[in-house]
């Protein structure tokens, strides 16, 4: 099984923490990008790979034409097998959404939106340099529902600047009400690439930093206790409403990107496009991420991103199948370390973290890289 991702690189704004790969949204520009993915998705089209998610992620995808969507479900369709029942979701900001447009994704094929909503605090979305409004949130969702797409993702951002353990809690109580399917919580990052990056002073990252362990723990037990499952890190979903898109990644499958700045992988080996919209343009070349070649990298991506799920945790037996070599001769002596500090959960074949390590995952991830 296999993923696809198409990255569409266009925003009409740029938010405030965001890092990703952007462009001014210029209709022409889109129409562009249209005709030149259109072609890179045929030039990998296979009988063989089984597609079971199709995400459109951003950027800002739902500045796509209908006619634009219609054209690339229909390419994709048409280059790949794609399941029945897969999964084919677009990433939307609240004040792009119309009813004309969710109905148009719902009779293209679409079946699941991600929303970022990002705060339910109108002064908060002026710190994150969002330009939608909160009633616009309460509109979309409306509109997505009314048009009969049921499986709805959103977004917050936790950790803002003078955010408060109420102000917090108050977010978590509205996307509640919202019932929504899955619900991405994610700590705010600093990028020094970033609007925040270049305006925000040490003094006032770190205190940033000093207060996100306890908004994480507000949000675990909060969440939990009203139906949502923490399922992984960043995630939370109803039973049978994880993503399968993430899961993929996560799961450590195979999926193409396309696009400028998508990644693929192909079960071994990392690839990114161009960070370049001219030079994805002209050919489509992908570079070869040289240290995914690593075993001692493959084998570290392997078992941090098993991790993540919390649930789920890493399989001994499938590490061992998958790279044929024991578990216990790579990371033996340092799961030991993590199990004595209470940070891993031991269940013979299975490893998982404990509730206390979710909060300082990535540290714990770092060890298991070669140095």
């Amino acid at each position: 099984m296999s993923g696809i991702y198409i990255h569409v690189p266009f925003c009409k704004h740029k938010c405030h923490y965001c890092t990703f790969y952007s462009l001014p949204y210029i209709r022409e520009d889109m129409e562009y990008y249209i005709s030149k993915i259109l072609t890179e998705i045929e030039l990998h089209q296979s009988d063989d790979a089984r597609i079971e998610s199709v995400y459109f992620g951003g950027g800002t995808p739902s500045l796509l034409s209908n006619e634009d969507f219609s054209k690339l479900i229909s390419k994709i369709k048409g280059s790949f097998v794609v399941l029945e029942d897969a999964e084919i979701t677009i990433e939307v900001n609240p004040e792009s959404v119309t009813k004309e447009k969710a109905l148009a994704w719902r009779q293209a094929g679409i079946n699941r939106v991600s929303i970022g909503i990002q705060s339910f605090m109108q002064e908060e979305l002026g710190k994150l340099g969002r330009v939608h409004d909160v009633s616009d949130i309460y509109q979309a969702i409306f509109d997505i529902k009314n048009a009969g797409i049921s499986n709805i993702s959103g977004d917050l951002i936790c950790g803002l600047p003078k955010q408060t353990k109420e102000d917090w809690q108050a977010n978590l109580e509205k996307i509640i009400k919202l019932d929504l399917e899955h619900i991405s919580i994610y700590p705010l990052q600093i990028e020094e690439n970033s609007e925040f990056g270049r305006s925000l002073d040490q003094e006032t990252i770190d205190k940033l930093d000093d207060n996100m362990i306890e908004l994480m723990q507000i949000t675990h037990t909060y969440l939990e206790n009203n139906g949502y499952l923490h399922y992984e890190i960043a995630n939370y979903a109803k039973a049978g409403f994880e993503s399968k898109h993430n899961l993929i990644y996560w799961k450590y499958k195979p999926y193409y990107g396309f696009g400028p700045a998508a990644a693929s992988f192909d079960g071994k080996v990392r690839m990114q496009n161009s960070s370049s919209f001219a030079k994805w343009a002209n050919g489509f070349s992908k570079e070869i991420d040289l240290a995914s070649k690593d075993k001692k990298i493959q084998m570290a991506e392997y078992t941090f991103l098993a991790l993540r799920l919390l649930r789920r945790g890493l399989v001994k037996s499938s590490f061992e199948s998958k790279f044929g070599i024991s578990f216990d001769s790579v990371y033996g002596k340092l799961i030991e370390e993590l199990i004595s500090y209470g940070w891993i959960i031991d269940l013979e074949d299975l490893y998982i973290l404990s509730e206390e390590a979710m909060y300082f995952a990535n540290q714990i991830f770092a060890e298991f890289l070669p140095d």
